[in-house]
């Protein structure tokens, strides 16, 4: 009997403190399939940034528009040392959508670098390092890529809130099935997701909240309850918190909040 092609996927889910990454493969048991949990690339270039700072020397940013918190702050932090900050248009994008509050923010968009800065790449998945740290271990790098990124999404004229609940509003009236938040081409709206898609040439990317949930549904007592009954599904973020009420797998509500202003009993109330 012929045994089905070998499946390998390198599936990372970025978040703002961490990046959880796991290489699947189709012919091992997931617990046996290589693991790890490194600082997400926001913290990775806030200290990458950091160094600069320390060293005085001028910062230029390119590469794509990723998370921001960690790398934005410690942007914020090296212009407040007196020291210039340049950034790409596209790079730019990571402090913020509107190049004027980018401008307000102390950054000057141009695309040459100017003498003597350091240049840091910006993106949510770097596979270089990623390639690199596994190969020291004799583990080839997956063809296949999934990224998961948190993406508040982006339209000139409207909050970043306003696009991302339009969004999420969006799949709840169209009775989505969880699998249609899994794309090749992201909305355009969706600027993050759409910045992997980019930078990674037919990378599956989703958001973290809908890749939580799916990643729940894979254990049978959690999916023999949302096949039967229905179930609550709760995603508890260093940053958001990202609950839904689904059954099968087709989505009935959602709630996001950020975790720092929620509690136990308020989830629970909820």
């Amino acid at each position: 009997m012929t045994q089905p092609p070998r499946l390998r996927i390198l599936a990372v889910d970025v978040g703002a403190g961490t990046q959880d990454v796991l290489v699947y493969e189709s012919d091992r048991e997931p617990e046996n399939c290589v693991k790890l949990v490194l600082p997400s690339q926001t913290q990775v270039v806030a200290r990458r940034i950091a160094a600069v700072t320390a060293a005085r020397r001028p910062l230029h940013l390119t590469g794509a528009v990723m998370g921001g918190g960690a790398s934005t702050g410690a942007v914020q932090a090296h212009l407040a040392a007196g020291l210039p900050v340049t950034a790409t248009a596209n790079a730019a994008r990571t402090i913020h959508n509107d190049p004027v509050r980018v401008a307000r923010f102390g950054v000057t968009i141009r695309e040459d670098t100017p003498s003597g800065a350091a240049v840091i790449a910006l993106r949510d998945l770097d596979l270089d390092a990623l390639g690199g740290g596994l190969n020291a271990f004799g583990v080839a790098l997956p063809d296949i890529v999934a990224g998961a990124v948190q993406d508040h999404g982006y339209r000139p004229g409207s909050g970043n809130n306003e696009v991302r609940f339009e969004y999420l509003q969006g799949l709840l009236d169209g009775g989505a099935d969880l699998a249609g938040m899994v794309y090749r081409q992201p909305p355009a709206e969706m600027t993050r997701m759409a910045a992997v898609s980019e930078t990674i040439p037919g990378a599956y990317v989703m958001d973290t909240g809908a890749a939580a949930v799916l990643g729940a549904l894979g254990d049978p007592v959690v999916a023999r309850a949302a096949n039967s009954t229905g179930a609550i599904l709760v995603n508890v973020g260093n940053m958001h918190t990202f609950a839904v009420l689904l059954q099968g797998r087709r989505l009935y509500g959602l709630f996001e909040h950020h975790t720092g202003g929620l509690t136990t009993a308020l989830i629970g109330d909820l």
